[in-house]
Parts: C-alpha cells; sequence; structure tokens
C-alpha cells in the first residue's frame, strides 16, 4: 500500500513551508480523529480496497487516482453498475484546509464525505452494516482498526481513517511555492508574466487566491445546465448552477475541468471564462497572455 504513497510523492510534497507572504492556515483536526501514522495507513489500505464495493470491483482509488491528482481523466466515471456518475470527479488536494466538502458544499466535515459513495448505489453500492461485517472477518483489518482506534471496525471508525488518509494528501511545495519563499530564480519570464496576470489583469486571485488557490466560496461560471449546484442548499438565484471554486493546485494532473468535465484543457477553461457572464471571470485576453497564464499555471503542479 505505502507504493501509492510513493507514487503521490512524485508530485505532490507536505514540506514545510518558511519565509512565505502566502502562509497556510492551521489545520483544524477533530478531536475524535487527530492525525497518527496508524490511522493514516489504515485509511490508504481503505482507500485502495475493492472491499469497500458490492461487488469487489471498484476501490475509492479507482476514480479518485494519484496520479491524477486524485480525480480521474474521464469527465464522468461510472460505479458498480455501469451507471455513470452525474458530476466529475473531484480533486482530493488539500482538503484538510476546506471548511465543507462537496462541490455545492453540502458536508460540513472529511469525517462525513465518504458514507454517501461508499452506499450510493450508483457509485460502491454497499451498505454500511455489510462493509462492517466485511471488515470484521478480514484477516488484517480488526487488528488495524484497533491499533488506530482502539476498537474493532465500526461505521465510525471506517470514516474517520478514511478521513485521515485524505487529509493527508497535501500540496504544499510545487515550483510557485518554491518561488514565493526564496525569491529564487525558478520562474521563466512567460511564468513571471503570468503570475502577474494571475494576480492582476485576469482576476484569478479574486476566486482562487493563494496558497490554497480557492476561497471556498460559490460561483456560477458556465451557463445553466440543470444541476442546481449550490442552489439546493442556498436557494438565492445567484446560486442557481454555482458550485465550490475548486484548488488549482496540481491542476496540470486533473484535467478534464468543470462540474461535468466539459474543458478538456486549460485552452478551453480560458475560453469559457472570456465568454461567461460571471464579471469577476470574463476578462479578455490576448493569445499571448493566454499562454503566459497557463505557463504560471503549470508550476501549481510540480
Amino acid at each position: 500500500m505505502k507504493f501509492h504513497v510513493a507514487l503521490v510523492l512524485t508530485f505532490l510534497w507536505s514540506c514545510q513551508r518558511t519565509n512565505s507572504p502566502f502562509e497556510f492556515p492551521p489545520i483544524k483536526e477533530p478531536a475524535n480523529n487527530r492525525t497518527s501514522p496508524e490511522r493514516i495507513d489504515l485509511g490508504e489500505k481503505l482507500f485502495f480496497d475493492s472491499l469497500l464495493s458490492s461487488d469487489s470491483s471498484i476501490s475509492c482509488g479507482s476514480c479518485h487516482q494519484p496520479y491524477h491528482a486524485f480525480s480521474s481523466p474521464q469527465p464522468l466515471t461510472s460505479g458498480v453498475h455501469g451507471s455513470l456518475a452525474k458530476r466529475n470527479v473531484p480533486v482530493l488536494i488539500n482538503l484538510a484546509w476546506s471548511p465543507y466538502f462537496m462541490f455545492e458544499g453540502g458536508l460540513p466535515t472529511l469525517e462525513k464525505v465518504s458514507l454517501s459513495p461508499i452506499q450510493d448505489a450508483i457509485e460502491m453500492n454497499l451498505p454500511f452494516p455489510e462493509l462492517i461485517e466485511r471488515l470484521k472477518s478480514h484477516s488484517e483489518y480488526p487488528s488495524l482498526f484497533k491499533k488506530a482506534y482502539g476498537e474493532g471496525p465500526t461505521p465510525s471508525s471506517v470514516v474517520r481513517a478514511l478521513a485521515a488518509y485524505q487529509r493527508s494528501i497535501q500540496s504544499t511545495q510545487t515550483r510557485w511555492d518554491q518561488f514565493v519563499t526564496s525569491r529564487v530564480e525558478l520562474f521563466n519570464d512567460a511564468e513571471k508574466k503570468g503570475w502577474q496576470l494571475f494576480m492582476g489583469k485576469a482576476k484569478c486571485q479574486s476566486c482562487h487566491p493563494p496558497p490554497l488557490f480557492t476561497d471556498f466560496q460559490f460561483h456560477a461560471i458556465l451557463p445553466y445546465d440543470g444541476d442546481d449546484g449550490r442552489y439546493r442548499i442556498d436557494p438565492r438565484p445567484a446560486m442557481k448552477g454555482a458550485f465550490k471554486t475548486p484548488t488549482l493546485r496540481q491542476l496540470a494532473f486533473s484535467a478534464p475541468y468543470f462540474h461535468r468535465g466539459t474543458a478538456a484543457n486549460l485552452d478551453e477553461v480560458l475560453n469559457a471564462y472570456a465568454s461567461t457572464q460571471n464579471s469577476n471571470a470574463n476578462v479578455r485576453l490576448s493569445k499571448e497572455e493566454k499562454a503566459h497564464l497557463v505557463a504560471f499555471l503549470l508550476t501549481l503542479s510540480r
């Protein structure tokens, strides 16, 4: 199982930052789920175990693939019965800092996130009572749960372990981080111009402020496609078709983009922004400026 983590760390770093004008806020962990190696290891094992699906055909990692920033290269993925999901697989980067979860922000804690996909008929389709019985009869899991949580497998310990692992998936040391921390000449001219555009004319930072590159707010960017988004929770007209701002970290690995995976690359994202009615996004950039902006955005992925 450590093999998966080794692969991830080729592009995801969790080093401490110093001397940066953009500091990460403190991570707030639940009192009953403080991070420990045992909890992270257990959560990782569960995350990549197909035992968590009804027919043992898929795992959480089948859709949230490490090489794709814990998202999927497919616009929409299918679950155990082959039915397509309604939305693109979201990245699981830096969830430790998120105040709420899912595209419409409907879940308040990371510990609640796994309850839905495991039991959802379109996704993994496994009732929790059956999952717990599987784990209890497993040759390894009872002792791993005992070490991590002082008890055998329970619904609470399962979702806490999965949350502990997801909380550990962090991107904090990209080339941009090194650039703003040390001020060494890590950026070429195009990347520097892209950084200036990001913070200035392109207005990207208004919704994607560093260092997390998300404001954790909800914005309607694309034309309404029948998915109400945040409006399901907050029925104001402005929330119709609005979705939580995604982080831009590791975006080189997380295409396609938007909640239905309708943009295959960053050029298509910028073109969609240029035609939107959202005043914070519909900035007209020249072809050269777009190239500079993309060059900068890629520094957030390596």
